[in-house]
């Protein structure tokens, strides 16, 4: 997958890509975006392993047969400013399901419309699928609440400070994403 939309590059990660993935999650981390288990001295192996397994081995990760990884690298004017996992499965006769796993923007490209814009980007490849989306945020990724809600995104609360944000693909919706001014 290598896909341009000037200005913009979403390209499927590489082992080369992933010290800027492995320090935007520690990042995230450390704001409470992501899971705190990464900070500890096992959690930097863990999630090590877990990158490269995502990457070599998109498929059966997690024990799941029908589930496939995706690992995008997000580049705006050749420069990388973010990433995003997502996994997709399907059951027969069934539409496509997407989930946004992790998703991050580097600092310096924060609150220019570029978050909201590489989301709006997942949501046209789940609408080529007819897919349903869906994401979980902690209570602490106030930017990522916001992302979801204005893309449309559906919130409810499961419990452990947790939040799940669902989209569910319509037939008749026309989607096209607009980049930022």
């Amino acid at each position: 997958m290598h896909q341009v939309i000037n200005p913009y590059q979403f390209r499927k990660a590489s082992v080369l890509d992933i010290p800027v993935i492995y320090n935007l999650i520690l990042q995230g981390s450390l704001t409470g975006s992501f899971t705190d288990s990464y900070l500890f001295p096992h959690g930097y192996a863990k999630l090590l392993i877990r990158l490269l397994k995502i990457l070599l081995s998109s498929t059966n990760i997690d024990g799941n047969q029908s589930k496939t990884h995706f690992l995008i690298l997000v580049q705006y004017n050749i420069e990388t400013i973010g990433f995003l996992h997502y996994t997709q499965s399907s059951e027969a006769g069934l539409n496509v399901n997407i989930h946004l796993e992790h998703f991050a923007v580097l600092s310096a490209y924060q609150n220019q419309g570029h978050g909201t814009y590489i989301v709006h980007w997942l949501i046209t490849q789940a609408r080529k699928d007819k897919g349903n989306l869906t994401a979980v945020c902690t209570k602490y990724a106030r930017a990522m609440q916001r992302i979801l809600k204005k893309t449309s995104f559906v919130r409810s609360s499961i419990g452990s400070g947790l939040e799940l944000y669902t989209l569910t693909y319509q037939p008749t919706e026309c989607y096209s994403p607009r980049p930022p001014a």
